[in-house]
């Protein structure tokens, strides 16, 4: 009676941020072969014990597959990637504030970001009002403040975790409608330069 062959598939970790590196390993015992495969990839025959480390650009699944008597046996582990932190869209109701003063609305949307400030930019006659609000992490937060600018003002929307920083600018007209780019960077090469995409 041939013995059922014995599978420990492990990994360092099931929740990974972006472009983290895991460290898959296996031992199968009593088996003819043993197979692994990541996802979307075919199999591939391996040694009974060894392992693999991945650097994570996506959410995947992984496998190890062990052949006995022309009978197999297969274990996954699926990993999980969280994105880095992304500021999604700024927008801003109504588009423009009508007098000094009035109350426009800034709002928001993010990814794994764990707290959101806002902040007015400086200049002649404006000051920093910086306000952080924890949101949720779980999901794709997003919210809103109102705003009451005494003269054209430009925001600045910052989302923040534990591994980096994103934001994302939109400027509010008194009296006018400015546009706003969809995005806007700093270039490295050049820290006084703006780049627009």
């Amino acid at each position: 009676m041939a013995v059922a062959s014995a599978i420990e598939f492990t990994v360092s970790s099931e929740r990974v941020w972006l472009d983290d590196t895991i460290h898959l390993s296996w031992v199968v015992s009593h088996a003819d072969s043993v197979q692994f495969r990541m996802e979307r990839r075919p199999w591939r025959d391996v040694d009974h014990a060894g392992s693999i480390d991945v650097v994570m650009v996506q959410s995947q699944t992984f496998g190890i597959r062990s052949i006995t008597a022309g009978v197999s046996e297969e274990r996954e582990i699926a990993v999980e990637v969280t994105p880095s932190v992304e500021v999604l869209r700024v927008s801003a109701e109504p588009a423009f504030a009508a007098s000094p003063g009035d109350p426009v609305v800034l709002a928001w949307e993010t990814v794994s970001a764990d707290a959101v400030g806002v902040e007015s930019l400086p200049g002649a006659h404006r000051r920093w009002d910086t306000a952080y609000l924890e949101i949720d992490k779980d999901g794709t937060p997003d919210g809103s403040v109102t705003v009451n600018p005494t003269e054209t003002t430009t925001y600045k929307v910052i989302a923040v975790n534990e591994r980096g920083s994103d934001d994302r600018y939109w400027t509010v007209g008194v009296g006018e409608n400015v546009p706003n780019p969809s995005r806007v960077l700093m270039t490295g090469d050049d820290p006084g330069g703006i780049l627009l995409t």
